[in-house]
């Protein structure tokens, strides 16, 4: 009966949680350690990891373990200290004056905050602190949605110390743990984030995440780490190769525009869609196309909705290409280099 009862529960855990716990990339072999700790709320990441603290008050979490981490060997709950709406962000300044001393020391701890003036040696005023800590707060805070409904979220001492690395030892998610549903009760819904290491971490190392791990593009990642790393990020030699590529992308769109200015100068638009005709194939010697229809091709994301069945493109001097080599007319979300010209 006892073996039924846990196969039940083990059940009723995967039906609530394991979608949500796949996509996070959550390895299967630590569901049913998590669904323990879960259960018997246990927070035991304190007997693995600690928090060094430096001069300026900035922590760094390290592995405190003697036997050290293994990858996938086991996952941790880390809470949620403090979290608010996205329509509550506009006013967070005036939210975090209503919170109480002991919970503004706490926010201010885990954002390296002074709370005493250097030049006084009295407490800050509590107006000053919540405009610091309203500030600050961007650089530590992750977010998840409920439905259409952002929540921002600054994770516990520990998970809030773990520095930034683009070769991460653990990962870090946030998970919304689902309470079973009893007949006549609606279930609760409890935010945390999970940890697991994916590298072998020795005693005394700093545990690191990716705070970016969703960007790939190398330029949206030094934009997006910009704000934590400051001007370290900054890869020069990546930084000028992608100067000298928009250096050449701009002399194309150059070449193109004179190119296309100078067909224009015996052109008067007072009709601009047979003007434009005129242009493409007047002036192309090697038209063969008698319908005289000016081709227009647009990217897969379709960005000014021209395909669209029916507030698209659709006056009969238009015609819409599947190859941009074809085109007389290109409406592209990307940047391009060089693209073969029709006329």
């Amino acid at each position: 009966i006892k073996m039924n009862l846990n196969e039940n529960q083990n059940n009723n855990f995967l039906q609530l949680h394991q979608a949500q716990l796949r996509a996070l990339g959550v390895p299967d072999s630590l569901h049913f350690i998590l669904k323990e700790k879960l259960e018997g709320l246990i927070f035991d990441a304190s007997s693995k990891f600690g928090i060094e603290e430096y001069e300026d008050g900035k922590r760094n979490c390290i592995v405190t373990a003697e036997e050290g981490l293994q990858p996938y060997e086991s996952i941790y709950l880390i809470d949620h200290a403090y979290s608010f709406q996205d329509s509550e962000a506009g006013s967070l300044r005036s939210s975090t004056m209503l919170l109480s001393d002991d919970i503004i020391d706490r926010l201010c701890g885990m954002m390296a905050i002074s709370t005493i003036s250097n030049e006084t040696n009295e407490r800050r005023e509590k107006s000053i602190l919540a405009g610091e800590i309203s500030r600050e707060i961007w650089k530590y805070v992750g977010c998840y949605s409920l439905g259409n409904q952002w929540v921002w979220y600054l994770q516990d001492e520990v998970g809030s110390a773990i520095g930034h690395s683009s070769e991460p030892n653990i990962i870090c998610v946030p998970f919304i743990h689902i309470s079973s549903i009893d007949d006549n009760l609606f279930p609760t819904m409890t935010p945390y984030c999970l940890i697991w290491p994916i590298q072998p971490i020795s005693v005394g190392d700093s545990v690191e995440r990716d705070y970016c791990s969703w960007v790939t593009s190398p330029l949206d990642r030094i934009c997006h780490l910009v704000d934590w790393l400051g001007e370290d990020v900054i890869d020069t030699d990546l930084v000028e190769q992608i100067i000298t590529n928009s250096h050449h992308h701009y002399s194309v769109l150059n070449e193109i525009h004179q190119n296309f200015t100078i067909k224009m100068k015996s052109v008067t638009l007072s009709e601009p869609i047979q003007s434009l005709q005129g242009i493409f194939y007047n002036n192309n010697n090697n038209n063969n196309d008698n319908n005289n229809k000016l081709r227009v091709w647009t990217s897969p994301d379709d960005p000014l909705r021209l395909k669209h069945p029916t507030s698209g493109l659709s006056h009969p001097a238009f015609e819409l290409v599947d190859n941009p080599s074809h085109a007389h007319i290109i409406w592209d979300s990307e940047p391009f280099k060089e693209t073969p010209i029709a006329w």
